[in-house]
């Protein structure tokens, strides 16, 4: 079967070839949940340290997934789970996933050098905790794009490969890069946070965290019949809304409508933001259209319903666009029409795509930043779960701002989402 064609403004013609990174070493994901984690020989001077490694990891891998840890306490014989050790020397992790279960010494963390390391004893911290959950190195992937490997070579004089399982595509801002020429510098400052990919390969392996569904997957919701991408919160980073006209409110079965809001970040991509309704609406969010109503530079976002009436919701600085004014008579908002034809096809999708209504509409947007725009495609007919919910695709930009990776022929499939993100 074909790819689908999305009509859409001046792009040229381009086609799908998948290629894959965030890796999984096979069979080592954790079956039970929570996973325990003890340190050895727990010191009081390094109380601190032990509490930074527990806040970074709880605020990457756990906030975002369904992944919980708990204990955080001295091991004893016996102790199961991952078992960490403070020392001087680098971060290392002995095993990958499960098979870390128990062993002692498993991971070695090092003690707080001083202020000036506070960042990268963080992101060390989680990096080897994507070890412990099975997660391998992106350097390290046998098709990476670039030679230079930093001198890393097996015994047999050749750059060093892990042939893990494939997740996603290759991601220079994952967490889990290491040793790559200037991501290296990156992982040196700021705050550790996973990246689009991290999170898409977690939750795909682990399942999403609770705060991050904004609702359940049922039949006919029609996710994606409608998107408008604007800068809602105005910190210059694109966020994305998805009408879904066909949603029904809990013990009804009037088909309300909702409208469910992405923010963007320069790092992670979209986010889980939050839901609007309007439970005197029949449709509500068979149109979505963003527009600056004002002059504070934030984007202002404009909610068409079935039942031919506007409402308008006024951008906020951090949150969500909030109801703004009566609603009123339904006036001609229509999405623009591109003239020229891309080739995409829907990713990692559940059954068969021909009926999905894959490039009902689709936008672009630069979600990470880099200066290039990503493309969004809906699928309102698309099933999770068996349900025919909808769904919503993202591809990466072929373009790139980091000058030593090769560049893409091709739209990247990045991650793809439906209203249980």
């Amino acid at each position: 079967m074909r790819p689908r064609s999305v009509l859409f403004l001046s792009i040229g013609l381009l086609s799908w070839n998948p290629s894959y990174a965030l890796t999984l070493t096979p069979g080592q994901a954790w079956n039970d949940l929570p996973i325990p984690v003890c340190f050895e020989d727990p010191q009081q001077e390094h109380r601190q340290d032990r509490q930074q490694i527990r806040t970074s990891v709880e605020q990457s891998w756990a906030k975002e997934s369904a992944v919980k840890f708990l204990g955080w306490g001295p091991c004893s014989d016996g102790s199961r789970g991952i078992r960490i050790r403070l020392n001087k020397e680098h971060p290392n992790t002995i095993a990958r996933g499960r098979q870390l279960d128990g062993l002692e010494d498993g991971m070695k963390l090092p003690k707080l050098w001083s202020v000036a390391a506070l960042s990268i004893n963080a992101k060390a911290a989680v990096h080897e905790f994507g070890h412990a959950l099975g997660f391998g190195h992106e350097y390290a992937r046998s098709d990476a794009p670039y030679q230079d490997a930093c001198g890393i070579t097996g015994k047999d004089g050749r750059r060093y490969v892990e042939h893990d399982l494939p997740i996603t595509t290759f991601d220079f801002d994952s967490i889990m890069v290491a040793c790559v020429a200037d991501a290296t510098r990156r992982f040196s400052i700021g705050v550790p946070k996973l990246s689009a990919s991290d999170i898409y390969g977690l939750v795909k392996i682990y399942g999403s965290a609770p705060d991050n569904i904004l609702d359940a997957d049922e039949a006919g919701d029609r996710f994606g019949h409608s998107l408008a991408v604007g800068d809602f919160d105005g910190d210059a980073i694109p966020d994305l809304a998805v009408g879904a006209p066909g949603e029904s409110l809990a013990g009804s079965d009037k088909m309300i409508g909702a409208v469910y809001l992405y923010k963007g970040d320069d790092v992670r991509g979209l986010r889980p933001w939050g839901r609007l309704v309007e439970e005197q609406a029949q449709g509500f969010g068979s149109i979505v259209h963003a527009k600056q109503l004002d002059d504070d530079n934030r984007a202002d976002l404009i909610v068409g319903s079935d039942d031919g009436v506007l409402r308008a919701y006024r951008g906020q600085s951090r949150n969500p666009p909030k109801r703004w004014g009566d609603p009123q008579p339904a006036l001609k908002v229509a999405p623009v029409v591109g003239q020229t034809l891309i080739t995409v096809d829907p990713f990692d999708l559940e059954g068969p795509w021909n009926d999905i209504d894959f490039g009902h509409v689709s936008v672009k947007a630069d979600l990470d930043a880099d200066g290039h725009e990503d493309l969004i495609v809906a699928a309102p007919k698309a099933r999770i779960g068996g349900q025919p919910s909808g769904q919503v695709f993202v591809y990466r930009s072929p373009e790139t701002n980091h000058p030593w990776k090769e560049r893409p022929e091709n739209f990247i499939p990045w991650y793809r989402f439906g209203q249980a993100y």
